[in-house]
């Protein structure tokens, strides 16, 4: 009974919470955090000269300050076509620009 009683107050409390929305002064997460798209795929082209990208049919800017988690070296030695991918997008201008990579096995 006293369990029964406990998930009920639980759920009401949590209810509240989806009603009433955050408390006053709770931080939010910045409007620019929401931008961020989560992706993975395979290289198809690599330019990286001109900072261009292809990913399954996709094109892609490659940002000045990506970020490449899981290979040893620089950028260039680290990517290379045909190799699976994972990777975040943020807006830049009309197309999306990488900031992150995660090489996979």
């Amino acid at each position: 009974m006293i369990k029964r009683i406990a998930v009920t107050l639980c759920l009401l409390g949590a209810m509240a919470g989806l009603v009433l929305g955050p408390p006053a002064g709770a931080a939010e997460v910045p409007a620019a955090d929401y931008n961020i798209n989560q992706r993975s795929g395979t290289i198809d082209f690599l330019n990286l000269e001109q900072g261009r990208i292809v990913i399954d049919d996709g094109q892609y800017l490659i940002s000045d300050k990506v970020t490449i988690n899981g290979a040893h070296g620089n950028l260039r030695s680290a990517l290379r076509k045909g190799m699976r991918i994972k990777f975040t997008t943020v807006p830049a201008g009309q197309r999306n620009a990488i900031d992150e990579i995660w090489t996979t096995p």
